[in-house]
This record gives C-alpha cells, sequence and structure tokens, in this order.
C-alpha cells in the first residue's frame, strides 16, 4: 500500500483540485457517495463536516468508509482508498477543512467562503487507510 500512495499518480491525485467521492452506508443499509474536500496529511485522508450533515447520520468511529479520487479527462486515473473513520468533534472550524478551502478556491473565494463559516463547530473525520488501489489507464 505505501508504494501505491507514493507514486506520482496518487501523488498528483491526492494534491489535487479534484473532490473525493466519500462512500459510506446510510443508516437503513443503503449505499452513498457524496462529492467532498479533502486533506491528505501524508498518511490520512481529513475531512470536515457539519454536526447535523447526513455523513454524521451513518458513521460511528470504526465506520468502514471508501474515497475515490478520479481525474476528470482521458486517460483517466483514480485512486481508490478504504478503512474506518475516526470522529473528532472541533470547537470551530476543522483546520484541514480550512486547507482544503484554500486548495480548491481561489485565495479571495476562500476567505469570503471562510469568513461566512465564522467559527461554526465541525467534526473532522479521518480515515485510516487500510487499503489503496490505483487505476491508470495510461499504463
Amino acid at each position: 500500500m505505501i508504494d501505491v500512495l507514493a507514486s506520482p499518480v496518487a501523488q498528483s491525485l491526492l494534491h489535487s483540485r479534484i473532490p473525493a467521492r466519500l462512500g459510506y452506508l446510510d443508516p437503513a443499509g443503503a449505499p452513498r457517495v457524496v462529492p467532498v474536500w479533502f486533506h491528505w496529511d501524508g498518511t490520512h485522508i481529513v475531512l470536515g463536516t457539519f454536526p447535523r450533515s447526513s455523513k454524521l447520520k451513518a458513521l460511528r468511529d470504526g465506520s468502514l468508509v471508501a474515497v475515490s479520487i478520479d481525474s476528470e479527462t482521458y486517460p483517466y486515473q483514480g485512486l481508490q482508498l478504504r478503512g474506518p473513520v475516526t470522529l473528532t468533534p472541533t470547537a470551530g472550524l476543522v483546520p484541514e477543512y480550512v486547507t482544503a478551502a484554500r486548495r480548491y478556491l481561489d485565495p479571495a473565494e476562500a476567505d469570503q467562503f471562510l469568513s461566512r463559516l465564522g467559527d461554526r463547530p465541525m467534526v473532522r473525520i479521518t480515515l485510516h487507510v487500510q487499503h489503496a488501489h490505483l487505476l491508470d489507464m495510461r499504463a
């Protein structure tokens, strides 16, 4: 798995502006996939969400999830990650969410977006990667 995550293709996807797709089971057991901003800290995928989000109605510490980060043009490249999550409430914005916002948005947009959010409480979702698979249609 380490070799997969260290590959140039995986690193390019992990540092891209492409949203991740988070897959999980809702409380009724139905599969859900939602686009999310993410931050790669070198070991974990870190997401931020608000306490009343649909994700938090389904996820608990130890819940298994899947994340896919896929290029948007042919030849396609994709990184699929799976593992358990830990949930950590924060008093204000999740720092990694702020970092992600600054990666996904232009500086002025990020400043405006983050100032509108203020210091709202959030929940950090940390994916502990146990499985990584790389798809590269160039190969």
